[in-house]
């Protein structure tokens, strides 16, 4: 029952924010374990996915600075791990629906792997955030971030055409998961270096091409609100009101050159319009 295992993952997640890190330092090291161990069923490996996305969340929320170290310690293995999980998983996804445009059907057990997707996904959002101090330094930080944006361009073309009712479900789920991940990681971590181009050209083509009526899927005007918010970061959180003495004079001129190129005034104006 999956009422049951939101209630058996959620205790999971609230005895592990109260014995890590000294009395249970492995608790999410031990799931891991045992998703990966070969005798555990598919069923089984999405229960532990589950566990491992409220007791990451859990963890991330930690006050205290040795609890908070101790988290950023373990956060690249577990980040590794995740990702590798959301690599495979994204990758028969976008390959599945690629298949099923072309008239073709849905491989048996696809809901499982949607699922083991969405979890991993939402499981990375807190690491990301809490666990990585800059993910512009980070290695795998960084080429996930890569590997999103490609990821989410596929899935808004996806939300712009009929699909099956499930599938819609989890296209709209993951559109919103991956932009609150970008929109809030880009206002935490400052420029976003190398990413703020290749997202901030997505985000101003997507809202420029979106409009707003009674046929527009709730999912894509929700997108055109990330978007907006994306560029208003980009514009005042972290390029206006920022204290310019914490920056050298080198990155000013070159976060000045970026926003001049990107957002011209014309594109300023078709915006506030």
């Amino acid at each position: 029952d999956n009422l049951n295992a939101v209630h058996i993952a959620l205790l999971y997640a609230k005895i592990a924010r109260f014995d890590f890190p000294n009395e249970w330092p492995q608790v999410l090291h031990h799931l891991i374990e045992l998703e990966q161990n070969a005798n555990s069923s598919n069923l089984l490996k999405l229960r532990v996915l589950l566990a491992l996305k409220f007791t990451v969340k859990a963890l991330s929320t930690k006050l205290l600075m040795a609890p908070r170290a101790e988290f950023r310690k373990i956060a690249p293995d577990v980040l590794q791990y995740l990702g590798n999980i959301w690599g495979a998983t994204n990758q028969q996804i976008l390959s599945a629906l690629a298949a099923l445009s072309s008239g073709e059907n849905i491989p048996n057990g696809f809901d499982a792997t949607m699922e083991a997707c969405k979890l991993s996904l939402q499981s990375m959002k807190p690491l990301l955030q809490y666990g990585i101090l800059n993910v512009t330094q980070s290695q795998i930080a960084t080429d996930l971030l890569r590997g999103f944006l490609p990821s989410l361009r596929e899935y808004v073309k996806y939300a712009r055409v009929s699909l099956p009712q499930n599938i819609a479900k989890y296209v709209n789920k993951y559109i919103t998961v991956s932009c609150k991940i970008v929109v809030d990681i880009q206002q935490q971590s400052g420029p976003f270096e190398p990413f703020l181009v290749p997202y901030l050209e997505f985000f101003w083509g997507e809202v420029s091409n979106i409009t707003v009526d009674s046929s527009t899927p709730t999912i894509l005007q929700k997108f055109g609100v990330y978007c907006l918010r994306y560029i208003k970061n980009v514009i005042t959180t972290r390029y206006i009101t920022e204290e310019k003495e914490k920056k050298s004079q080198v990155e000013i001129q070159r976060e000045v050159k970026i926003i001049r190129e990107l957002l011209t005034s014309e594109r300023i104006t078709h915006l506030v319009e």
